[in-house]
Order: C-alpha cells, then structure tokens, then sequence
C-alpha cells in the first residue's frame, strides 16, 4: 500500500492490509496470506495490529531500508526470520531474489506463528512450548526432565541428578512439585520458576530405594510432577517414568509373614 502524503504510520498500513486479505475484499480463505512491508521510516507502536494479522492468518515480512531491524521487528512480533534490512532501494534486487528462493523451497499453510520456522518439508519447526501444524496449540508439557550424566538409571541405594526446566516463558510464578512412589524417593521434591530462571535447569536428586527384592536387571519408578500458578495457562499435571537398575541377588522372595489369630 503507497503512502498517499503525510508521516509514515505502520499500524495503519498493517491494518488496511489485514484488511486486504479478507473475504469482503475478494481474498479466498484457502489461499496464503502474506505481505511484504518495506519502511524507510517506521512508525508507532503496532503490538496489536500485528497480533491481529496473526490471528486473521496473515503473514508478515518485515523490509526495512536504510534503518536497522530494531525498527521493524514489532511487525513481525519479533520473528527475526521474517525481518530483512538493506542499506538502499539498489539492494532490494539481490533481496528479492533471495526472498524469491526461499518462498520457492519452502512455505507453510497455515503459515507458522509465536516464532514457528517453515522447514523444507513444508513443515512448522516449533519452538519450545508450542505444538500443532502452525504452532498454535501450546504445549500441556510445560517442564522438560533429565537424567544430567551418567547411565541410563539410578542404582538401588544411590541418588543421581536430573535437570528440570520449563519449555516456555511464563509471566507468572510456577511452583513445580515432585512426588515419587515407593521405589524411588526424590531428596528436594519443591522449585519455583519466574519469568527470568524459566529456561535455566534447575538440579533434582533422586534416591533409588534399596530393597531386597530381585527385580531383574531393571524396572521403573514413577514421579508425578505437578505445577501450580496463578495462571491457570500453567498448571500442568504429567508422569514421569526413570529407571532403577536392580543391585539384589537373584532368587530372592520376599513373603509377607504368616499371621495366626490369638488362641
């Protein structure tokens, strides 16, 4: 859309584009919706407007000339794989070919949002916390588990640490808490997650219990691990199977005892 005189503004250049692509103005629903915006002077907060295009299924790719990409980013709600930057109106030639390639190998529809990549199958590459075709279904998972080194599993009689972590930024507190049955025992079962520690692991011990009882060579603990916030979008409630290698003599029986009743 040609600026018509006065002072650049950005948000209403996305808006009559969003508007573009809307059935009244005879786009097809079934069709990719993608706009180029090329900028020498970007204008204004445009937070909604963009969040608007994503939600009407419009894609935007962000051009800016002669200005940095800080500039234009909020266009693309910081996906910096649709932002370009050029120094002048000359280098948009070896851009556009460039741009031309890549929309050549590879596009997605519906396109991929909240910082989704169109890998060369023509398929969105979320990021953490997100799943579905476009990357618009959040992810029930919100922490991630594991082992930090060493085998597989946890020898009876022993503790070994696990790295725990949260798969997407929160903007309130999560309170995770871990509960094992009675084949493991988890030695600080309570971590709180904000919004700046959210992504840095967090150490969790646990102890294999040592019984005498012949399980093979190994079998299988279950933690619950459970979240709580005031956010109800963080509140999670998934099991966890580890592994406990068995350090008992083969053979052994365990039999509850006999119990005879009082003469």
């Amino acid at each position: 859309l040609p600026l018509g005189g006065g002072d650049a503004d950005t948000s209403y250049v996305i808006q009559n584009t969003i508007d573009v692509f809307k059935n009244g103005f005879g786009a097809r629903s079934s069709s990719v919706h993608l706009a180029i915006y090329l900028t020498t002077n970007p204008s204004g907060d445009v937070e909604n407007e963009a969040l608007t295009a994503i939600q009407d299924g419009v894609t935007f790719y962000a051009v800016g000339i002669g200005v940095g990409v800080d500039g234009i980013i909020n266009i693309t709600r910081n996906d910096t794989s649709r932002v370009y930057a050029v120094d002048s109106f000359q280098d948009l030639d070896s851009l556009a070919m460039e741009m031309g390639l890549r929309f050549s190998e590879c596009f997605c529809n519906p396109p991929c949002i909240h910082n989704g990549q169109c890998v060369n199958s023509k398929q969105c590459q979320c990021p953490d916390g997100w799943i579905g075709v476009a990357c618009d279904v959040l992810d029930p998972t919100i922490f991630s588990i594991l082992k930090q080194s060493g085998p597989a599993g946890i020898y009876e009689g022993e503790q070994s640490p696990y790295l725990i972590w949260l798969n997407r930024q929160i903007y309130s507190d999560v309170y995770l808490d871990i509960m094992s049955d009675k084949y493991s025992e988890v030695i600080n079962s309570r971590f709180v997650f904000n919004s700046t520690n959210w992504n840095e692991t967090q150490e969790v011990y646990i102890y294999g219990v040592d019984d005498v009882i012949d399980h093979d060579d190994i079998y299988g603990s279950m933690l619950m691990i459970s979240t709580a916030s005031e956010n109800p979008l963080y509140v999670s409630q998934d099991f966890v199977q580890i592994i406990i290698m068995d350090t008992d003599e083969p053979d052994v029986i365990i039999r509850p005892a006999e119990v005879y009743p009082s003469p």
